[in-house]
Order: structure tokens, then sequence, then C-alpha cells
């Protein structure tokens, strides 16, 4: 009797590990098809559906600036800007060649816009653009970070925002200005952490983070990606 049970037991113990296994790859193969629904119905999201996956650590430079950035393999490109942030090291390097926006005495400059994850929809989703600006008649760090706050805290359709936290810290020799807001929705808020600091030319470089208000350890770990990613060159 126990050598005809011995292998009905150990049959229905593989039956449950494989039941568990594909429920499990169900519901995480749920999880990403929901969000990528919910991506592809709404252009807010487009970038997301149609990210790139990296297959290896790439470095980005703008000569010109004096700015490199290296996004870590497994991370997702959003959008970049090859003009201005080339995985070429000598491009980049003339700002007549740069892709710049320009209004009045105000320059405005696209670098490169990624995440650790996919999707947004995902607790732990961070959100990372790095972009430049110029003003004619700005000449110092904290007369910029006046004229960024109040243009954050504009609002944006449905939204509004506030200033949470701010500070100085030194990242590789520089000075960097960073301030963290929240955004009021009618939605679920989430927070937004920029990080700016003085550059080549009158610019200002400006590494903005968003990320969800219960990712607990998120600001932590946007300034270890900034200090990890970040070059002067």
């Amino acid at each position: 009797m126990k050598k005809i049970l011995l292998p009905i037991f150990l049959l229905i113990c593989v039956m449950m590990c494989l039941l568990l296994f594909t429920s499990c790859s169900i519901i995480s193969e749920g999880i990403d098809s929901l969000a990528n629904s919910l991506s592809s119905g709404d252009d807010e999201f487009a970038h997301e559906k149609d990210a790139d996956k990296l297959s290896a650590n790439t470095t980005y430079y703008n000569s010109f600036l004096g700015v490199a950035y290296t996004v870590p393999s497994g991370w997702w490109i959003y959008g970049e800007y090859p003009d201005n942030f080339s995985i070429t090291p000598a491009a980049a390097a003339s700002e007549a060649t740069l892709d710049i926006y320009i209004e009045n005495d105000y320059s405005y400059m696209d670098l490169l816009s990624f995440a650790n994850l996919q999707y947004s929809s995902r607790d732990n989703h961070i959100g990372i653009n790095i972009y430049a600006e110029r003003y004619e008649d700005i000449e110092t760090l904290d007369a910029f970070m006046i004229e960024h706050v109040d243009y954050m805290l504009l609002p944006y359709n449905d939204a509004t925002c506030s200033m949470e936290d701010e500070g100085q810290v030194m990242i590789h020799g520089r000075l960097f200005e960073w301030r963290d807001f929240k955004v009021h929705r009618s939605v679920e808020p989430y927070n937004i952490v920029s990080y700016t600091c003085e550059v080549n030319d009158g610019y200002y470089l400006t590494i903005e983070a968003n990320y969800w208000p219960k990712n607990n350890g998120a600001l932590k770990n946007i300034r270890k990606f900034i200090e990890e990613g970040l070059e002067f060159i």
C-alpha cells in the first residue's frame, strides 16, 4: 500500500508546483497586459509602449555642455535626441549642430528620457528626464532656481504642484540644487524631484525624476542613480 501511495503523493506535489508556477505566470502576464492596454489607449503613455530596453550599459555624450550619462543595462529608453546626446563621444560638440528650442532670451534642449521599468503603473517605476536650459539674463544657479520653481508650481490641466522639500548636494565636485515637488491630480498624485547644476556656456543641466509616493526609498535610489550615471567631461 505504501508503494502505491508514494508515487501518487509525488504526482500530486508535481501538479501543485506546476499549478502554482502557471498561476504566477498568468498574474505577471496579466499585469503587463493591463499596463500595455492602458498605455496603448492613451497617447500620454505611448512612449512607454514603444520604449526600447537596453541590452548593455549605454553612455550618451554632449561635449558642448561637458556632460555624459550612462544608462544601465535593462533600463528602458523613452526618448533619445541624438543631435543633443549622442552615443558617439565626439558628437554634440558644437552649439551650431545641436537641436535647440529658442524663444527670445530662452534656450532649451532635450537630452534623454528613460526609466528603470517600462510602465509607470508599477509601484517602483522611476522615470528620468535630462535637459538643459539657458536664460540670457540669468547668471547664477540661485537665480535660475527661482525661475525653475516658479515654472514647476504653475497649474497644468487638472494638476497643481507644491514643493515638498529642497536642499543642496555636491555630486562629482559640482554643486546641485535639488527640489522635491508633489503633483496633485484628480487621480493618484506623484512626485517629481529635480537636480540642477550649472554647466558650460551659461546652460543649466536638470536631471528630473518622477516617482510614486509609495515607492519607499525612491529619493535615495534616485540620488544613487545620478551619482553612478552622471559624468562631467
